[in-house]
């Protein structure tokens, strides 16, 4: 091959490799995460320089699942005393989102092999409010931790476990005492706009391609 052609060669492999680079930084988002023994899949999600990227401001940005389910939660927290932390909870077999202004997720299968964990915090740790308790547990998908404030000087925080379960596309949020009422303005489902639910579906993307789903 004569020179000229040799560098024109190199030329467009330089450019479409700078194409290519360019397409994947916009469509991909580095994952860390696994699936454990129980089935229980998260992962971080790494959207600085992503179009995602102002979906959430705090550094802990994950997703959870259930190795060949089709419900997911994407949880936005920033990790500080008063848990200002947005969760999306998603069916995707109904295609049904929703938006909650509070609570962690929690695995499950820690809360089932011991029902009253020390939770851990940034630098102390918790006490459940309440045990969870175990027909929660097993009737529900995914189980939030609520941070609660308490009377007692030595703790002044708790987290009571909330119990997340589907049917038919709709969603039951409980504690150990049952729904929360209407009027717990804190504690409700809101609707997500089509803006953020176009974003979450192509997160999801990115998700099932990391780990297709069986």
């Amino acid at each position: 091959m004569c020179a000229a052609c040799k560098r024109m060669l190199f030329v467009w492999v330089m450019i479409w490799s700078s194409i290519a680079l360019a397409n994947d930084s916009g469509s991909s988002i580095p994952l860390l995460g696994n699936c454990d023994d129980h089935s229980e899949c998260s992962v971080n999600l790494n959207v600085s320089g992503h179009e995602l990227d102002d979906m959430c401001d705090y550094p802990d940005f994950s997703a959870f699942w259930i190795r060949g389910g089709d419900r997911y939660l994407v949880q936005c927290r920033n990790g500080g005393t008063s848990e200002e932390n947005l969760v999306w909870v998603i069916d995707a077999k109904y295609g049904k989102f929703w938006e909650l202004n509070f609570g962690r997720f929690f695995k499950k299968s820690m809360l089932e092999l011991e029902s009253n964990l020390k939770i851990q915090e940034k630098f102390w740790l918790l006490d459940l409010c309440h045990l969870a308790k175990t027909s929660k547990l097993k009737s529900s998908y995914f189980v939030l931790l609520d941070k609660k404030p308490t009377n007692i000087e030595a703790n002044p925080y708790c987290y009571e476990p909330v119990y997340l379960s589907f049917q038919g596309g709709r969603l039951t949020i409980e504690t150990n005492d049952g729904r929360f009422k209407h009027s717990d303005t804190d504690h409700v489902a809101h609707a997500v706009s089509d803006h953020d639910r176009a974003r979450l579906r192509h997160l999801l993307d990115i998700i099932r391609k990391w780990n297709p789903q069986p």
